[in-house]
């Protein structure tokens, strides 16, 4: 797993890219200039050394860094330590972030429980600092007036979407729910104006990874930003589509001019995709289906850009298992694609997809599945547990009345709008078009109910919808 040893700071500080401060190098703060000189390291290794920069900010701000990296001072009672500023954070945890990011998500979970990580995040100051001793809040502020904004205000919307981004790098969708929503807040209230291409594609990134909907950075993608998607290399515009599918963003002048981009050049044949990976352009196939965009001149460019490559370029298994459900979804709207594919691409995704599922089916459902399985037996039917004959892995299925439950759980459902994701609309359609009817049961919905007994009607009144 490839990263990059923080190194010693080289003699420019033009090539700072978080966005909190402007590009001129007169205007850095002094006290940043060596906490931030992993920014400009090179080289591959299996791990990431945070030795030089803990040297670096222990240098920079003593006393935090004695006080174990806390806002809130071990000695005296309710004092506030002098620590980085919450744009000095922002800067820092973008720069991390970007040396890590090619790393396994378990080493940069593992990360988020380093001291300076922690310390820099709640330099942010969005979240109540971590109590020293029971009675620091009789001391200093409560919960309940967190999240203090005002501390983000002097923040760009570029910066905003920097540290979003960042803190999805490192913590996932999980670690920093709190710290993000404040974040969204403050961009919202920026109207995520003068944000560069780049900085789209990371915040819509970070916004898919928060499973957070923002419907406004879909507008702001059909504005003039789309005209200016062409500077995004290959992988930011992968990750940008990837957002959008997630998150339903239907961003249609971007589209269109993705496909003018993507057309062939009339002197050389090649194509924009020319320069993406397989991985690459079979994610953005994948986007396009789950926006169910199949019949558009950008899915058949994609499509062409991929049956025009070696078969050996999709080899990956999660590729693979891509491009079988950009088959059926082109399938269920009614495209050929087959026609094109003459590597037998589709029909190796296929074994693939079904050998996957299989597996899936044979392991342990989680815990609402278990819960909804035991719920299931009080209705009398016969019923398939984990069931994969329905060319998907479900939940529980009812055979004899070909229909099929499934458990949304956390992953399967924006956080703010409590609307299914991307992907879980994708196989909902999928099972529709085999002709399975389907019930859905959302997380929260059943947490909220009491007792077996409630849980038995809930499912029967479910299924009596779908019999009437």
């Amino acid at each position: 797993m490839p990263a990059v040893i923080l190194g010693s700071l080289p003699g420019t500080w033009c090539n700072i890219r978080a966005g909190a401060f402007p590009r001129r190098t007169k205007s850095y703060p002094v006290k940043i200039r060596h906490a931030c000189a992993f920014l400009w390291a090179a080289g591959n290794t299996a791990s990431l050394d945070l030795s030089k920069f803990t040297a670096d900010i222990q240098a920079t701000w003593p006393a935090w860094y004695q006080n174990a990296c806390r806002r809130l001072s071990q000695a005296g009672a309710g004092q506030i330590m002098h620590g980085p500023t919450p744009a000095e954070a922002t800067v820092l945890l973008h720069g991390i972030a970007m040396q890590c990011q090619r790393l396994s998500a378990s080493a940069r979970y593992s990360l988020t429980r380093e001291r300076e990580v922690k310390g820099l995040v709640e330099a942010l100051q969005v979240t109540p600092p971590r109590p020293c001793s029971a009675d620091y809040l009789g001391v200093y502020s409560t919960a309940a007036q967190y999240p203090s904004l005002a501390a983000l205000e002097c923040l760009s919307a570029g910066a905003i979407s920097d540290c979003i981004w960042a803190l999805a790098v490192l913590g996932g969708g999980a670690v920093y729910e709190s710290e993000t929503d404040a974040l969204i807040q403050v961009g919202q209230k920026h109207r995520w104006q003068g944000l560069t291409p780049l900085q789209a594609a990371n915040v819509c990134w970070g916004l898919a990874t928060a499973r957070h909907c923002t419907p406004a950075l879909g507008n702001i993608l059909d504005g003039r930003m789309a005209e200016r998607l062409c500077e995004l290399s290959p992988r930011q515009m992968t990750a940008l589509l990837w957002g959008c599918a997630i998150l339903l963003h239907q961003p249609h002048a971007a589209l269109q001019r993705l496909s003018k981009y993507f057309k062939a050049d009339d002197v050389t044949g090649q194509t924009g995709l020319s320069k993406f990976g397989g991985r690459q352009v079979a994610t953005c196939g994948w986007a396009l289906s789950v926006l169910q965009q199949q019949g558009t001149p950008l899915f058949s460019l994609i499509w062409a850009e991929i049956c025009s490559r070696p078969r050996a370029s999709f080899s990956n298994k999660a590729v693979l298992m891509q491009l079988h459900q950009v088959a059926l979804e082109a399938n269920t709207a009614g495209v050929e694609i087959a026609l094109y594919d003459k590597q037998g691409l589709l029909e190796a995704a296929k074994l693939v997809w079904d050998t996957e599922v299989v597996n899936k089916c044979s392991k342990q459902g989680s815990y609402y599945a278990r819960d909804i399985v035991t719920t299931v037996i009080g209705l009398g039917l016969h019923y398939v547990e984990e069931d994969a004959s329905t060319g998907c892995a479900v939940d529980v299925s009812l055979p004899q009345l070909k229909i099929a439950i499934e458990a949304d759980g956390p992953s399967h459902r924006s956080r703010n709008t409590r609307q299914p994701l991307g992907p879980t609309l994708m196989k909902q359609r999928q099972l529709q078009a085999a002709g399975w009817q389907l019930i859905t049961v959302a997380h929260d919905d059943w947490d909220k109910l009491q007792g077996p007994s409630q849980k038995l009607q809930y499912l029967e009144d479910k299924l009596g919808e779908l019999l009437a």
